[in-house]
């Protein structure tokens, strides 16, 4: 069998496993194709192999992540993070960074956290990614008030809100202003804080409107409950309140 015959078999073998969910299998034939396309120096054949590898490593990841192995998961998505690598893919990249940096923030490793959620934050803006974006710097956003770095927390939900204003995406509005808000109160921004939370109940008010008139949002599934007013009403008179008495009492 020639080189090419034998990584193509290889590959065809990975993604049949693959299909099956038999993902150790899967790993084993596209971990050879990138073997053998390596000792041969044929740099198509290293990315095609490291495409469905990222799948693979992606698939264990969330697989130990949701049986609360973190240590492995992190392994896992730091080898899938590799892989988009490899294979140049700058979105399957920006992903992995953002699954690593996540895991990482609901791990209690904010500092640990930003390197990959800046990093996805960056691969998102070069691509244009608005939606990505967003999530990044929300991410970015909850790590640096996790570690008293309120100045740039503010700075990163600033821009969610900004993009979420130009993409024209009400419900991203709603959440950011509503995190915008609880921070300004934090810092005692009392008159800024009662605006966001205004503008947060304002918004969730179109959310509302537009699902009883079954308008479709165009980002996410606008799951907006009456509940959700109520609790905005709420915010605003606590922040009003706070701005009187000039203290924060929002937690």
């Amino acid at each position: 069998m020639d080189t090419r015959a034998e990584m193509s078999s290889y590959h065809e073998l990975g993604c049949v496993y693959y299909k099956m969910g038999i993902i150790e299998s899967a790993r084993k034939y596209h971990e050879k194709h990138e073997e053998i396309a390596y000792s041969v120096d044929i740099l198509e054949e290293v990315a095609k192999a490291n495409s469905e590898l990222y799948k693979v490593f992606l698939i264990l990841a969330k697989t130990n992540e949701d049986n609360n192995n973190f240590e492995d998961a992190i392994v896992n998505y730091n080898l899938s993070l590799e892989s988009a690598k490899k294979c140049l893919d700058k979105q399957a990249e920006a992903d992995a960074n953002g699954s690593i940096g996540n895991l990482l923030l609901q791990q209690g490793k904010a500092e640990e956290s930003l390197p990959y959620l800046s990093r996805q934050a960056e691969l998102a803006a070069d691509m244009g990614f608005s939606e990505g974006r967003c999530k990044a710097s929300s991410a970015l956003a909850l790590a640096y008030d996790r570690l008293n770095r309120s100045e740039k927390a503010l700075a990163e939900l600033n821009l969610v809100h900004t993009i979420s204003e130009q993409e024209g995406d009400i419900y991203l509005q709603a959440k950011s202003s509503k995190a915008l808000g609880s921070l300004l109160s934090k810092l005692g921004r009392l008159n800024d804080a009662v605006t966001a939370f205004e503008r947060h109940y304002e918004l969730i008010k179109t959310l509302l409107s537009n699902k009883t008139s079954g308008i479709e949002e165009d980002q996410v599934k606008n799951d907006t409950l009456p509940v959700d007013l109520e609790i905005a009403r709420s915010y605003v008179a606590i922040s009003k309140g706070n701005h009187v008495y000039g203290s924060y009492v929002i937690k």
